[in-house]
């Protein structure tokens, strides 16, 4: 302590005459040192702010240990992430949505709301942006797509805008999809399932934690939102009207008299005195009015014309007819919640990627199908041993009464009747592997042993028709989820489920991939159980039962213990500190939700990074990209730069950018606002007049090359980043999900000012998956 503070050689002389001398303290020598007064605050100043900085940085680097949650965890993070984020999640379960009755006796799940009465129900989350493509949001508002279509000062001649998708979604009802179904608008859709077995406890806590950090990154990324309305924001936080303000600043400043405050009668002092006392106070008061006057009237003409410059700028909007602002609760919760996500590794662009799967895909989230099973801590649902959740589904079975006998999957029947799952994960314990088709005992090959197989005694199986892509893309499971070094393991082993697992009679997941065209190997179920279940129910169609659904054995116990389960320190990196097996599973589902459909997105142009404008509860009208994705350029400018990545894919067949002016597109096909499917391009292409002069081009051609799931950028391991190979792509960045940019120039010499100009970027992939 005494050699940090300042210290002097004391002396009789300035000890006498110097002012602020705390004490003296004797040194070894004999000489004292003497501590100044404001040295020792300005000491202790410096160790209060080392402090705060010490916690603050403990703050910012706290993690959270995972933990399995029983039933009435799992049921009240469920609820409390409904209420956080009711416009990007809801909360549903089977027996209200379809009818099935519950399992269990009144002393079992009585958490549960007590009006739905006794027994445990099957709960689900579906997520989805509600304001765009929830039930009843823009997506199927077909006015609202045609009322922003009128408001553009200037709309494409060529036709007017489409109707939404939305309806049906496409789907062939009369080919086995439920026609009592709600409706929901057109989006890949995947499906997570948590425990089919109640013993088998990492699966719900796992999709569960995946359910959170989607919508934490989703919400966070859709702050701040606009509000719209004749406003007048105040340092308050407060709204009123304009000409409130007005008369209100008019009052504060009209000059009134203030009352004067006289000052005491003092025994000891004469009237004259108290006098110049009164006039003295006044006199600092009135200046004291004076400034505050100013600075208020200084403040207040800010305000209004930042309040003006608001209406300038967001008037432009189509959908504009009042004017707009940035709620400042909302500008100080986005700026806690990016920090928040940041301290655990998930940086802004990181978060944009979540942000983004929960606004373009529609995700139903199944903690534990067999409820019952879960809450006893059993495999089985209810009395009977024989009740397996995984052996009733009616495929590769001969006896109609042995499938639909739980409610477990039951629930899941209906969750495929109602959606259109393309891809999905069932999770269970017990062992360690990532399998695919097949798993049914038919596909084994006819020297495979008929027994159970295991890891040590693998059943050889005929390959799926979809193996290479099913082979490629489980890879990718493993490699995401990454090395579980703290426990010495490694990857996920992965392999077909006979080979890794054991073949399994009225398995779940070969019913989901292949009951829609394998139809031989199908059933109707005739159950006798719960009142019995409509025979109708399992007759399926050809369009809907299509599902690549892996089965993922996360580890080799069943309850793992709480050091082993991980932290969400570093949750996107394979590799890093906090990987257990619940981190390196909530990875996993991301790849799932990833790759259910290709995307590209525009990066960059001329050197300026474009942010993405596919944000979470931001309305997206008939080309809205013209307004939210937009760059001026001097006319006169050559060749400009463009920079885009493919993303929701493995390998890039080819790629490019096409080019040409929003007037002369059709707008039912470049809406702006939807995906246009290959007919209407190929229709649309081949009408175009020949020339010399083209109304549309193309830049060259890039491909092939690697997409945001190829293995060459080294996702999981850092190690190979540096050793990949060169490859067309111009660049890849240093995110932690490292994805291959492309670049192109784009000629623009052909355009004249005030020209308005669309690029797209085009992309063609995994063409090797067809083979």
């Amino acid at each position: 302590e005494q050699q940090a503070a300042a210290a002097v050689t004391y002396d009789d002389d300035f000890a006498s005459t110097s002012s602020g001398i705390d004490d003296t303290v004797e040194g070894d020598d004999g000489n004292a040192t003497l501590v100044t007064t404001r040295e020792k605050r300005r000491e202790r100043r410096q160790k209060r702010r080392e402090r705060r900085e010490r916690a603050r940085s403990a703050r910012q680097q706290v993690v959270t240990p995972y933990t399995i949650l029983d039933s009435e965890q799992l049921y009240r993070r469920m609820v409390a992430l409904t209420e956080q984020y009711p416009e990007l999640v809801r909360l549903e379960n089977a027996q209200e949505q379809f009818g099935l009755p519950a399992v269990g006796g009144p002393s079992e799940c009585a958490f549960e709301p007590p009006e739905l009465g006794e027994g445990c129900h099957n709960w689900y989350l579906v997520i989805e942006d509600g304001l765009y493509n929830g039930r009843g949001g823009l997506a199927g508002d077909v006015s609202f797509a045609t009322e922003a279509a009128a408001a553009e000062s200037q709309p494409p001649p060529v036709s007017q805008p489409p109707p939404v998708q939305g309806g049906d979604g496409g789907r062939d009802l009369e080919n086995g999809l439920d026609p009592g179904a709600d409706p929901y608008g057109a989006l890949p859709e995947v499906i997570l399932s948590g425990a089919l077995h109640g013993d088998e406890r990492v699966g719900p806590t796992a999709v569960l934690e995946t359910a959170a950090i989607l919508l934490e990154s989703a919400y966070c990324e859709s702050l701040p939102r606009m509000v719209s309305g004749d406003v007048s924001v105040r340092s308050s936080g407060g709204v009123e009207d304009e000409d409130e303000t007005t008369r209100r600043t008019e009052r504060k400043h009209a000059g009134h008299k203030s009352r004067r405050k006289k000052v005491p009668s003092l025994k000891h002092k004469d009237r004259q005195v108290r006098r110049r006392n009164n006039r003295l106070v006044f006199e600092l008061k009135r200046r004291k009015q004076a400034r505050n006057a100013s600075k208020r009237t200084e403040r207040d003409y800010i305000e209004k014309r930042v309040r003006q410059r608001r209406q300038e700028l967001l008037a432009q909007s189509p959908r504009s007819t009042a004017a707009t602002y940035y709620p400042p609760e909302q500008l100080d919760e986005a700026r806690i919640c990016r920090s928040s996500l940041a301290s655990r590794g998930i940086p802004g662009s990181e978060r944009r990627w979540l942000a983004r799967l929960v606004s373009t895909r529609r995700i139903v989230i199944v903690p534990s199908a067999n409820a019952l099973g879960y809450f006893r801590k059993v495999r089985h649902e209810g009395e009977n041993d024989e009740l397996d959740p995984n052996r009733d589904f009616p495929y590769d079975l001969s006896d109609s009464n042995m499938c639909m006998r739980t409610i477990a999957g039951r629930t899941m029947n209906e969750l495929f009747r109602q959606h259109m799952f393309q891809m999905g994960i069932t999770f269970h314990g017990g062992m360690e592997a990532v399998a695919y088709e097949w798993g049914a005992p038919s596909y084994q090959l006819p020297d495979a042993p008929k027994q159970a197989a295991s890891q040590l005694n693998p059943a050889p199986s005929y390959a799926a028709p979809d193996s290479v892509s099913q082979k490629q893309v489980s890879h990718i499971y493993s490699s995401f989820g990454g090395k579980f070094i703290k426990n010495g393991g490694d990857q996920y082993p992965v392999g077909t489920m006979n080979e890794l697992v054991y073949p399994v009679e009225g398995g779940m997941e070969d019913w989901s991939y292949a009951a829609s065209w394998d139809t031989d190997r199908v059933v109707q179920c005739t159950p006798t159980t719960h009142g019995g279940y409509p025979p109708e129910r399992t007759t399926y169609g050809p369009g809907n039962l299509r599902t690549f659904n892996a089965l993922v054995e996360t580890s080799n116990e069943k309850t793992p213990r709480d050091s082993d389960l991980g932290t969400d320190e570093d949750l996107l990196t394979p590799y890093g500190a906090g990987n257990g097996h619940i981190s390196r599973n909530v990875r996993l589902s991301l790849a799932l939700i990833d790759l259910v459909e290709p995307y590209v997105q525009i990066l960059d142009a001329a050197g300026r990074e474009l942010r993405d404008d596919v944000v979470p509860l931001s309305p997206r009208w008939y080309r809205s990209s013209m307004k939210t994705k937009v760059l001026t350029v001097p006319e006169g400018t050559g060749n400009t730069t463009i920079g885009w990545t493919v993303g929701g894919a493995v390998s890039v067949d080819s790629t490019a950018l096409m080019i040409g002016r929003w007037d002369d597109l059709d707008g039912t096909v470049f809406d702006g606002m939807t995906q246009p499917t290959k007919q209407q391009l190929d229709d649309y292409f081949a009408s175009l007049p020949q020339g010399d002069n083209p109304m549309v081009s193309f830049s060259e051609a890039q491909g092939p090359g690697p997409a945001k799931w190829n293995e060459r950028l080294g996702f999981y391991d850092p190690a190979s980043l540096a050793a990949a190979e060169p490859g067309s792509p111009a660049s890849i960045n240093d995110d932690i999900l490292p994805e291959a940019v492309y670049r192109s120039l784009i000629d623009l010499s052909q355009y004249v000012e005030g020209d308005r100009i669309a690029v797209y970027a085009v992309a063609r992939g995994d063409q090797s998956w067809a083979d």
